[in-house]
């Protein structure tokens, strides 16, 4: 079996051609892993978007969350404002830094957490890392298949950890 391993893990890597995703090491697993609940890490990126002016969606294949709605922009324009990333990564650092929290106050739902982990341990979770920043739509968002935008208002917000709320 290593060697069907290793044969599939050098024939993925070849068809990724790419130096962030990578398959360093494969091995047999039980049927019953949950790649979920059961995973090391997990990182998560998200985009949001704060401009003025409406984003073309099509564009930008809806790869990201504009905070406005178009009845704010139509009717409320005097609202929007940019949000402060600066604060908003500062805020974020106080949630990471490889400490074990209580996150309940973040869950969709205490009884669907509940059934799925018994007591505390279901809404504790490690961050090693939580960061914001307002990014160029330019090479980064062409790398994922996104075009620039006119306002440059898209902030991404990126986060690796052991595990996350379900």
């Amino acid at each position: 079996f290593e060697s069907f391993c290793e044969e599939t893990m050098k024939s993925l890597n070849k068809e990724l051609m790419n130096e962030e995703i990578q398959i360093k090491r494969m091995k047999n697993i039980d049927r019953s892993f949950d790649t979920s609940r059961e995973s090391a890490g997990k990182r998560y990126k998200y985009i949001l978007y704060d401009g003025k002016v409406p984003p073309d969606r099509n564009l930008y294949c809806n790869r990201f969350l504009d905070i406005y709605n178009d009845s704010i922009r139509k009717y409320h324009p005097d609202k929007l404002t940019l949000l402060n990333v600066q604060k908003m990564d500062e805020c974020a650092q106080g949630l990471a830094g490889g400490i074990e929290r209580d996150f309940r106050a973040f869950t969709r739902s205490a009884k669907r957490c509940a059934k799925s982990e018994p007591g505390p341990a279901r809404t504790r979770r490690i961050l090693w890392k939580c960061n914001v920043r307002r990014i160029n739509p330019g090479k980064e968002m062409a790398d994922e298949g996104i075009q620039g935008s006119q306002d440059g208002s898209f902030i991404e917000i990126e986060v690796e950890g052991n595990g996350f709320l379900y």
